[in-house]
């Protein structure tokens, strides 16, 4: 079954025969024999899950007899049939863990792509990962690299070594990456919220030169990445507006979402793009989710104060929109809000928590009728700068910011890493200094 997967050469009739009599003879297989199997169905894409279920079962006992490349092909064969088998992973992960320096950088690529497709967490073994292929990055081609960092983000772990490691080898060869790998390794810093300007630039100038290889979710994708990350690419964008407007009826409706909020995000100020994404949204409203409305109503907001004038298809949608947004607002302080606020107090500065504006929008701490307010940030608010390890803010908190300015607000904003592991007397500093930048006098 090996070779024919490996010629390429399908035989359905025959893998079918060996499934059924492999799965009653698995104790006559080595290692090598359970690995190279299940990667020959797995290529072929010839379900078998009675035979990958008694390999499974075998196997997991037997995993200390498997070299690096038999667990990682074995882990991505189950990840790419969609074969579930939690056992079987647990027991490459604390193998696999134990041995990651014999792992070259496509076994390693292969067995964190695995693990996330098939949605096993293994934190213990993504750290083991992480630590052995900063270091080894040079070793890792460019799908190698996306890969990784798409597994990581996938599953949510953080890994700033590796990924500022990645950040610098892969804008130095980015025109090695096809556009699902371009795509897929901004989306990934954007979602582990890794700020690295550099490769981002790299990635616009040849994603620009290359945008008719980019299909509706690598595009759609990556602008949200770029708007998401603060990174406004303006030529890039350009060419997206284009390609976008071309190929319409390419995206879905959560794809248009995306696409639409990012323009927002940035400050895009030719109105045609949310015209032509804003009809065609409208036509698929039935397709959007809670969170696609949330996102529309931000863009409704913004297209409304920088074209009062302009017919966007969307503002008839706005209750609807505005609707979805702030059922998503659950007013909850959080200690540091309550920290923040309670010193305010002690200045002098009354203020209401958590008020939600008529427009719709959440306000940590504001004054409303003088439309003055004070956002209290923590760590979602902002990126990690991949190499210095320094705090960024965020696209979105940065849109939120330009929204209210646009609908008459004075905000200031508390960082929690301006505000913690400080003295009292340096806290008191600080608001006193956010007070002044709304306008108010501390008492």
């Amino acid at each position: 079954v090996w070779a024919f997967a490996t010629a390429g050469v399908a035989a359905q009739l025959l893998f079918d025969a060996i499934a059924a009599e492999a799965r009653n003879r698995i104790t006559e297989f080595t290692a090598q024999n359970m690995a190279n199997t299940v990667w020959a169905f797995a290529t072929a894409g010839v379900a078998a899950q009675p035979l990958f279920g008694a390999i499974a079962a075998k196997a997991r006992n037997r995993v200390s007899e498997f070299n690096a490349q038999n667990m990682a092909n074995t882990a991505w064969a189950y990840a790419t049939a969609g074969v579930a088998a939690l056992q079987l992973f647990e027991a490459i992960a604390a193998e696999a863990r134990k041995r990651v320096t014999e792992f070259n950088a496509q076994d390693m690529a292969n067995t964190v792509w695995a693990f996330a497709k098939a949605g096993v967490t293994a934190q213990q073994l993504f750290q083991a990962i992480a630590a052995e292929a900063w270091n080894r990055i040079s070793e890792f081609n460019a799908q190698n690299m996306a890969t990784t960092v798409w597994a990581f983000a996938t599953t949510g772990v953080v890994a700033l070594q590796l990924f500022a490691a990645i950040a610098a080898e892969a804008r130095k060869r980015v025109t090695e990456l096809n556009a699902q790998d371009m795509a897929n390794t901004v989306w990934a810093f954007a979602t582990t919220a890794i700020a690295a300007q550099l490769l981002f630039e790299a990635i616009a100038a040849e994603a620009r030169r290359r945008i008719a290889e980019f299909n509706a979710q690598n595009i759609a994708n990556t602008v949200w990445a770029f708007a998401t990350v603060g990174v406004e690419a303006k030529p890039l964008f350009e060419m997206v507006a284009t390609e976008a407007q071309r190929r319409i009826t390419e995206f879905n409706a959560q794809g248009m979402t995306l696409m639409v909020w990012a323009f927002a995000c940035i400050g895009w100020t030719d109105s045609s793009i949310f015209q032509r994404l804003g009809s065609a949204i409208a036509e698929r409203r039935n397709d959007l989710s809670e969170e696609d409305k949330s996102q529309l109503y931000q863009v409704a907001l913004y297209v409304r104060a920088q074209w009062p004038e302009l017919d966007f298809p969307l503002l008839a949608e706005l209750e609807t929109l505005r609707a979805a947004c702030t059922q998503q607002l659950k007013p909850r302080p959080s200690h540091f809000q309550q920290q923040v606020s309670a010193m305010l107090e002690e200045l002098g500065w009354s203020h209401t928590l958590e008020h939600v504006t008529v427009e719709g929008f959440s306000l940590d701490l504001a004054e409303p009728e003088s439309k003055r307010a004070i956002e209290v940030d923590g760590p979602s608010h902002y990126l990690k700068e991949a190499t210095s390890g320094e705090y960024v803010v965020n696209g979105a908190t940065r849109f939120k910011s330009r929204l209210l300015r646009s609908y008459g607000w004075q905000v200031s904003h508390v960082a929690f890493f301006e505000f913690d592991h400080k003295s009292v007397h340096e806290r008191r500093d600080l608001l006193i200094t956010k007070l002044a930048q709304i306008g108010v006098a501390a008492a």
